[in-house]
């Protein structure tokens, strides 16, 4: 294979150098196109980018390629025109109305696919530098490096299916279906630590060595010190970790419904910013449960231990700050307004 040929497979690297999130950044506002049409463009060019690396993959054998090099050329150019338009793209993301949430996994998805790409010129220059008898030759391609070719075909393709089938989601979701599948996370391990709870209350004791630290120590001693490590909790204790359950199932449930209690009638800079904070603050809910419900289960001074005051505090802050959302969301819609006040009624009176 010629040297040229090379050289212009390595142009799916030197052309496309964003390979950081931060990189993205720098990349030139030329594209002029209404922010009501990105996500649509951004499904149709996952699809077509996906359409063309397939393509280059099935004629990309020494022996084909050398027969129809031009042909090889032509399905190249016509891949790296369909990542030049989705790269220019991103700009128009950026200062547009999505969610920093959303604009973070989109900027990860194309830095994936665009680290793909460049795989995909490594493996490539690899094949046109080959011998092409090795792809015909069954003896020689099982004890050689270019084996994989045959049994596996291009690996970056691959890759790129999968980064382009997460972009085409994304386009599907928008800022509000992200929210979602984030949510659904959240929730999961809202019922992980329900789940903690309930068995917990099953056997009522504060062991102080949950993990087992102290266990080398009581095999050297020959004691045994899980009589030191356990003891009954107290009614008080079971009734704050009873409330927690509630609390817990409480919090899931609106969790759960959030994104089904949201009303956007149009995408503006306004709401991104709304669900930009629910994302924070569903995250944060969850992260201070933990912390809440790990501080309390081990540790009989519960009641003056500073990490639980701070977490329930925390807590009540977070889920003031999205009944706020939501109603500032929903001003107009008197059923969804209804469901949440409800909800707020229930939540206050298990922490009066």
């Amino acid at each position: 294979m010629s040297s040229t040929l090379s050289d212009d497979i390595k142009r799916l690297k030197t052309e496309f150098p964003y390979t950081s999130v931060e990189s993205l950044h720098g990349i030139p506002k030329k594209t002029k196109l209404p922010a009501s049409s990105l996500l649509e463009e951004l499904g149709k060019l996952s699809k077509l980018i996906k359409s063309n690396a397939t393509k280059l993959g099935i004629i990309s054998t020494p022996d084909k390629i050398s027969n129809n090099e031009d042909a090889f050329k032509t399905q190249m150019v016509e891949l790296m025109n369909v990542v030049f338009y989705l790269l220019s793209l991103v700009p128009l993301f950026h200062d547009s109305h999505f969610a920093d949430y959303f604009i973070n996994k989109l900027d990860n998805d194309i830095v994936s696919l665009v680290q793909s790409i460049h795989k995909l010129s490594d493996e490539l220059v690899e094949i046109v530098n080959s011998d092409a008898k090795d792809f015909k030759d069954p003896i020689i391609a099982e004890d050689e490096k270019l084996a994989k070719f045959l049994k596996e075909r291009l690996i970056s393709i691959g890759m790129l299916w999968s980064q382009c089938e997460h972009l085409e989601l994304l386009s599907n979701q928008g800022n509000l279906g992200l929210l979602t599948e984030y949510l659904s996370s959240s929730v999961k391990l809202l019922q992980d630590s329900i789940e903690e709870l309930e068995e917990w209350l099953e056997d009522p004791v504060i062991n102080s060595d949950p993990f087992g630290m102290n266990d080398k120590f009581s095999d050297e001693e020959g004691t045994d010190l899980d009589e030191e490590e356990e003891e009954e909790a107290s009614e008080s204790m079971i009734e704050f970790v009873k409330s927690l359950s509630q609390k817990s199932r409480l919090l899931k449930l609106l969790l759960s419904s959030l994104s089904k209690s949201i009303t956007i009638k149009k995408d503006t800079v306004t709401t991104a910013a709304y669900l930009s904070e629910l994302n924070q603050l569903h995250n944060s809910i969850v992260s201070n449960s933990d912390t809440l419900i790990s501080s309390t289960l081990v540790n009989a001074e519960y009641e003056v231990d500073p990490e639980v005051e701070t977490s329930v505090l925390a807590i009540n802050n977070d889920v003031k700050k999205v009944i706020k959302i939501i109603t500032q969301l929903n001003g107009s819609d008197e059923s969804k307004l209804k469901w949440i006040q409800v909800w707020s009624n229930k939540w206050s009176s298990l922490n009066n």
